[in-house]
């Protein structure tokens, strides 16, 4: 969701939500009997309009986000999990020191751990995308979380591929009836759908995926002290479930120039260190080769997530067919990749250099 989006949804907070917060607290907070002052804000954080601030009697802050409320209520009509499964995975996620830790819930409420002094890293962007240091505490974040276990409950298997617009693969063959343009759309959509998987490379593992692992997601905290560094910290899990490794790292790579207008791929640099620390943290080799070889399939992901991803935005149809044109950006880089993949190593240093998508772009001016 873009900031804009973000920015919309916290404005103001109905009473029915309001109240909603405060009958949250008194079920689920010992030092919050019924007529305790409860003052409910709106966040930056957690979008969906579901996650909001709530101070009891003017001392403790804590985290309260509605199960019933934003996104999620609608599990019936898209990817998002059961708000069991959203409890379950944000207390392991607190639980294992990546996000605010989870005091209590039901089946209406969440209530976390306030922690003071946190922005988007998005607020920080600049400082972070120049800084290899917070590139490998970032990977790290991320391969933590990729290293906790897999539950097994049926309910939080939810959505075979990351971002597969739910009803796209259903509703793609009607919509190419009204436009035959759409048509290059879902020929390319089945080829990269289609495309053999990368064997054998760390980011092809099945782990826990965030499913929207982004720069609003992830909170850092002000660093401690001049030499201290920041703290990171997972938000909204919304969208975890199983999934292939490398779906969190293609967004966390790619969403910052969709959704934010900024015109640069992280440098190589920076993907090194996050691909350094991730490595290292799910207890896998940092050494070059596979370092390269995780990026490799970062790049290999990234025309499939970012097709699928301006599926489910309406605004983006126009730019969504000319890029799956047989000469668009998807159909090219796709070729490419194949070329790289077949042992070019020049046309693989490309693309691990620059990007596939643009190396693509810069190969068509």
């Amino acid at each position: 969701m873009s900031e804009k989006q973000n920015s919309r949804i916290v404005e103001t907070i109905d009473e029915s939500k309001s109240l909603a917060i405060k009958d949250a607290c008194v079920r689920l907070l010992p030092n919050c009997a019924k007529g305790t002052d409860v003052i409910v804000s709106p966040t930056q954080f957690g979008c969906n309009g579901a996650t909001f601030k709530a101070n009891v009697n003017g001392s403790s802050d804590y985290f309260v986000r509605l199960l019933n409320e934003g996104w999620i209520s609608r599990i019936e009509n898209g990817p998002y999990i059961p708000p069991s499964a959203l409890v379950q995975y944000t207390h392991a996620v607190g639980e294992a020191g990546l996000g605010p830790t989870v005091l209590a819930s039901d089946g209406q409420a969440m209530i976390q751990e306030w922690v003071e002094d946190m922005v988007p890293l998005l607020d920080n962007f600049d400082m972070i995308i120049d800084d290899a240091e917070h590139a490998v505490a970032i990977g790290t974040l991320l391969g933590r979380m990729h290293q906790l276990p897999v539950y097994a409950d049926k309910a939080i298997r939810v959505g075979p591929i990351c971002y597969t617009p739910w009803e796209f693969d259903k509703a793609l063959p009607g919509l190419c009836e009204q436009d035959q343009e759409l048509e290059n759309v879902w020929i390319e959509f089945d080829a990269l759908r289609t495309r053999p998987p990368l064997v054998g490379n760390p980011g092809s593992r099945l782990v826990l995926v965030h499913g929207d692992f982004h720069w609003l997601n992830v909170l850092m905290t002000k660093p401690e002290g001049k030499q201290g560094r920041p703290k990171f910290h997972i938000i909204d899990l919304e969208l975890c479930r199983i999934g292939i490794a490398v779906e969190d790292i293609a967004w966390f790579f790619s969403e910052v120039q969709m959704n934010h207008q900024r015109p640069e791929y992280p440098s190589l640099d920076f993907r090194h260190g996050f691909a350094r620390g991730y490595l290292q943290a799910c207890g896998l080799d940092d050494g070059k080769r596979l370092v390269n070889e995780l990026l490799f399939a970062v790049e290999y992901e990234r025309p499939w997530m970012m097709m699928l991803r301006m599926s489910t935005w309406g605004r983006r149809r126009e730019t969504l067919k000319k890029e799956c044109a047989p000469e668009g950006v998807f159909a090219i880089s796709r070729q490419l990749l194949a070329v790289a993949q077949a042992g070019n190593k020049s046309i693989k240093h490309e693309i691990l250099e620059q990007g596939v998508i643009e190396y693509t772009r810069a190969k068509a001016l």
